[in-house]
């Protein structure tokens, strides 16, 4: 539950309002306006719940319990902001485990 706790914690509701808020062109843009603090918080938040996803430390119905339609939306938001800092920093890998999440989520929710 210290994840779910996290999730709540003033910081990263805050950067989730920021993210959703967010209004930009391109991923120039958005580096310039917001910079990359609130999408790697988020990132990193989720990406540590699909590496306990993938090693069956936690389960999906839970996950999808906790944080339900948030995770999509979020992912939607950040897809490409995240995949220009992969494209950037020359990490095809970077931030993999949260979108492993979101395709275990959405096969999940589809299998239901």
């Amino acid at each position: 539950m210290r994840i779910y706790d996290r999730f709540g914690a003033r910081e990263i509701v805050e950067a989730i309002n920021r993210v959703g808020n967010a209004k930009f062109e391109n991923i120039t843009d958005y580096s310039k306006k917001y910079g990359f603090t609130d999408v790697t918080q988020i990132a990193e938040l989720f990406e540590g719940i699909g590496v306990l996803l993938e090693q069956n430390l936690i389960d999906i119905k839970m996950v999808d319990r906790l944080f339900g339609p948030t995770l999509n939306l979020l992912w939607v938001r950040m897809k490409p902001v995240l995949y220009a800092m992969r494209e950037g920093l020359k990490e095809p890998f970077f931030f993999s485990h949260y979108e492993y999440l979101i395709k275990r989520l959405n096969s999940y929710r589809e299998s239901s």
